[in-house]
């Protein structure tokens, strides 16, 4: 497991690839629910450090742990939905290889958090907010290399599969607008 976490760390390519052959997909869910927890946790106290009146501090481990369930869904979710369109797009498909990858893909957002929380306590917020934003940058990065290990692709094909819910979601957005534009011309 370290060398997972090592090589996640300092050498993606093969602990993405290594990942996807062994799935350890067990491993990967403790990991992501574990990085999650302590991200949700860190994030409760650089918020509780910003003078936020209004905010229900006693509700907020209600908050943490939806969170926690929301995001282990998208997790879920995401797995399965890369994996079907793989297999429909490229005929390839490898769930559990993914959604160890992408487990394991969290890492880099955990030493954001912290490093952003280390910043803000020490009055530096504004270093934070770049440290917290290359870490989202980095799970990105690693979330496409996850998709490509996983199914055997091109970087290209990984990015393709990546934004194509993002593709069905604006083609649908953009569909209903057309529908509603013509349905109010209708009524004219």
């Amino acid at each position: 497991m370290t060398d997972h976490l090592w090589n996640t760390i300092f050498h993606p390519n093969l602990a993405m690839r290594q990942l996807a052959d062994e799935k350890p997909w067990g491993a990967g869910l403790i990991l992501y629910l574990g990085a999650v927890s302590f991200m949700m946790i860190i994030n409760q106290g650089t918020l509780a450090l910003k003078p936020i009146e209004a905010f229900p501090w006693q509700h907020m481990w209600l908050l943490g742990l939806t969170g926690i369930i929301f995001s282990l869904l998208i997790l879920l979710v995401s797995a399965g939905f890369f994996s079907l369109f793989s297999e429909i797009i490229y005929k390839r498909g490898n769930s559990l290889g993914l959604l160890t990858t992408l487990s394991f893909a969290i890492l880099p957002g955990l030493l954001g958090t912290v490093l952003n929380y280390g910043f803000v306590i020490i009055g530096m917020a504004w270093l934070g907010a770049i440290f917290s934003s290359l870490g989202v940058i980095w799970v990105f990065i690693l979330q496409v290399m996850a998709i490509r290990a996983a199914m055997d692709l091109r970087t290209s094909q990984a990015l393709l599969l990546y934004f194509t819910p993002v593709l069905i979601l604006t083609f649908i957005t953009v569909l209903f607008m057309v529908f509603a534009l013509l349905s109010s011309l209708a009524l004219l």
